[in-house]
């Protein structure tokens, strides 16, 4: 999955293309979930965060956690 990676980083020197970072990065979370790579869906999911900062969507998404485990976040 490192080549997702890369083309997250590539994307981020192109304008406007945040739209296609935020797909592509839900695509991967979903990939890695049904995988079972736990370390790859949780560092995606942080850069969705940070996607979503960027452009405003993180209110939107009630600023609730990405995260989808069985287990709540620690506190």
């Amino acid at each position: 999955m490192a080549p997702v990676r890369s083309l997250l980083d590539r994307l981020d020197d192109l304008p406007n293309a945040t739209t296609v970072q935020v797909e592509l990065c839900t695509e991967a979370i979903e990939w890695s979930r049904a995988d079972k790579r736990a370390f790859l869906r949780q560092s995606l999911e942080t850069r969705l965060v940070g996607l979503y900062g960027m452009t405003g969507r993180l209110r939107e998404r009630g600023a609730a956690p990405v995260c989808s485990d069985d287990h709540p976040p620690a506190l």
